[in-house]
């Protein structure tokens, strides 16, 4: 892991608009729990394409890991309205909604017939 985040910051230190560059350095950067700079690398990419549904998971994941669950629960349905077939981001609102209390939301719209 050390040498990984070596890697990627000089990278980015010579390249700085090397975008998949920085999404790796933010997955580093959380998987070694320093989740307020792995966030600030997600936010620079977000402010390119905010919509990215891979960004804004790892956003939630901060959220959660800083115990912010009624701040995750937007994310998710931004997510879910852009990408409805996705179980993960089901499940990760359903968690966000139970935890918060407001279980009855969690509940995906059936389907016509």
């Amino acid at each position: 892991m050390p040498d990984a985040l070596n890697l990627l910051e000089r990278c980015l230190e010579l390249s700085p608009g090397f975008h998949e560059a920085r999404r790796a350095y933010a997955i580093i950067l959380q998987r070694g729990e320093r989740i307020a700079e792995a966030q600030v690398e997600v936010d620079r990419l977000l402010a390119l394409n905010p919509a990215d549904p891979g960004l804004r998971d790892a956003e939630s994941l901060h959220l959660r890991r800083l115990r912010r669950r009624q701040a995750t629960i937007p994310i998710y349905k931004d997510i879910l309205a852009r990408y409805p077939r996705q179980p993960k981001a089901w499940m990760s609102l359903g968690h966000s909604l139970k935890t918060v209390g407001r279980a009855a939301e969690g509940s995906p719209p059936t389907a016509a017939h």
